[in-house]
């Protein structure tokens, strides 16, 4: 009697530590959301490139996000894990909300809703989520409810929203790969679909999104929303996660962050991964020979945007990234033979968005490793900003007056000319300075020449690595807008590129030895001996 007692009571604190086991493994499924897949999904290979959106999108379900980009190379896992088992993990906590998922195809979101509907139709779901059940008279894989009378309802970006809310919108690439150079597809999702429709069917109490694709041009839905962000306080401020296929250094830190998670996959040898810039983002899925293989037999364009998070345009050639110059940091600092300022203003009918914009430039001798001799320019200081004209004008006289007598610059100080475009608001602008004393000149190019034309004529500057910079911080997005023109969204600061670099080669007759010469470009002032 006592044996059979005793293996009574060893079988209940069994079933009692089973027990016990199970409440904390629903519990930790409930709270993590890797957990919850590796209890759906137990094939699915948890890397650090997953640990780290799964720490985003937990965030985002917690209300410590509500507007939350992630841009991944494909076949990262990043819609199966956002789309189909967050939306589901989501439901289960909040199982009376509404949620809308979208993409560019209603085919795609709807398979998304197929597969999500699946999952809490599962006995293992109720076993995470007790009690959350599909409603049995509202099941299609697009459209289904809760029985907490929550919503679920999947549509293609040209699909009608109308009576539909959300609290959590769930936006998978709402551009296609087909559409990616179409004007009129990136203006209809920005600007038709977005705006006026998809924005006001967030409920105003409580609304995340959640947007996933791939940066295809800079003028795209994201890039539209994050430049929205920049200019205004009041529009949405969007967080970011954006890792590419070759890590740079701040990718590898954030993946190094994570890299102690228990639920890794264990790598060959027991050691836990440490990333390095060119490093894959995920070596288990995607071994650094698969990249360089994936790299090799597509474009540049579809590997920058697909893989590397970067939107470039095949076009923008002309001025390019990489025929700019670093100023050593090893040597002196530049003496100037002349600081010239050149200004692009706005305020054109069609202009009244764009940028006014100046760079101020100074000219100076460069000897070669040849030891030959040559008239060099380097980017001291660049401004631009959506201003009234009052507002220019006072900041025109400021840069020149205070700013630009500053020596602190590699030793230039004092703005020798000041060169504006004879356009728009140019005009008022150079009648302004000359009331002030300062020695501005207007800038007239040939009649008939064209934007384009000119930067080919500006462009032997650059090639010939006659143009330097000395900080990142003023130059990048500079060269940034150079490298997109004549395709990038703005072109002001490219503008004044083009007009110093042509100032530069006609008045110091700089070019190849074979080519003729184009005085008919710009008309340079005389020149004058600096201070």
């Amino acid at each position: 009697m006592e044996v059979q007692t005793a293996q009574h009571h060893q079988r209940r604190k069994l079933l009692l530590e089973a027990e016990a086991l199970r409440r904390r493994r629903r519990q930790s499924e409930r709270e993590s959301l890797l957990c919850y897949i590796k209890r759906i999904w137990p094939w699915f290979v948890i890397e650090e490139i997953h640990v780290l959106i799964a720490g985003y999108l937990e965030a985002l379900a917690r209300g410590e996000l509500d507007r939350l980009m992630i841009f991944m190379p494909p076949r990262s896992g990043k819609s199966m894990l956002a789309s189909v088992a967050f939306t589901s993990w989501y439901i289960g906590h909040f199982p009376a909300r509404k949620i809308i998922q979208a993409s560019y195809a209603a085919e795609l979101a709807v398979g998304f809703g197929r597969q999500v509907r699946g999952l809490v139709g599962e006995s293992i779901y109720q076993e995470t989520f007790p009690g959350v059940l599909l409603t049995p008279d509202n099941q299609a894989a697009g459209r289904w409810a809760t029985s907490h009378g929550g919503e679920y309802y999947a549509v293609g970006v040209h699909g009608g929203q109308a009576g539909r809310g959300f609290h959590l919108g769930v936006v998978d690439d709402p551009l296609s790969e087909q559409d990616a150079d179409s004007d009129s597809a990136k203006k209809f999702v920005r600007e038709a679909w977005w705006g006026p429709g998809f924005y006001t069917r967030r409920q105003p109490e409580a609304s995340a999104i959640l947007m996933m694709t791939t940066r295809w041009a800079k003028d795209d839905l994201p890039g539209h929303l994050l430049e929205l962000g920049k200019n205004n306080r009041n529009a949405d401020q969007w967080t970011v996660l954006s890792v590419p296929a070759l890590l740079d250094d701040a990718a590898a830190g954030k993946l190094n962050k994570v890299t102690k998670n228990n639920l890794l996959a264990a790598m060959p040898g027991g050691k836990p991964v440490l990333y390095r810039a060119g490093h894959s983002f995920a070596p288990r899925r995607w071994p650094l020979k698969e990249l360089r293989r994936q790299k090799a037999n597509i474009s540049q364009r579809s590997w920058d945007a697909l893989y590397q998070q970067n939107p470039v345009q095949d076009e923008g050639v002309i001025l390019k990234r990489a025929w700019w110059q670093r100023w050593p940091a090893e040597l002196p600092g530049v003496t100037c033979d002349e600081v010239i300022q050149i200004y692009d203003t706005a305020f054109e009918e069609e202009e009244e968005n764009d940028f006014s914009a100046r760079t101020t430039w100074g000219i100076f001798r460069h000897h070669s490793e040849r030891k030959l001799e040559r008239r060099c320019c380097i980017l001291l200081e660049a401004w631009h900003d959506r201003v009234d004209f009052a507002a220019l004008r006072k900041e025109a006289i400021r840069s020149y007056k205070d700013g630009m007598r500053s020596v602190s610059n590699g030793g230039w100080g004092g703005v020798d000319r000041v060169l504006i475009e004879k356009k728009a608001s140019g005009h008022s602008l150079l009648q302004e300075l000359r009331r002030t004393g300062i020695p501005v000149r207007a800038v007239v190019f040939a009649k008939g020449k064209s934007k384009l034309a000119r930067a080919y004529a500006a462009q032997v500057v650059l090639e010939q690595e006659c143009v330097f910079y000395g900080s990142d911080t003023v130059a990048g997005p500079v060269i940034d807008e150079c490298a997109d023109f004549p395709f990038g969204k703005h072109d002001d600061w490219a503008d004044t590129c083009v007009d110093a670099w042509l100032y530069l080669r006609n008045k110091y007759h700089l070019g190849l030895k074979d080519e003729p010469s184009d005085e008919d470009d710009i008309q340079p002032p005389p020149s004058r001996p600096l201070g």
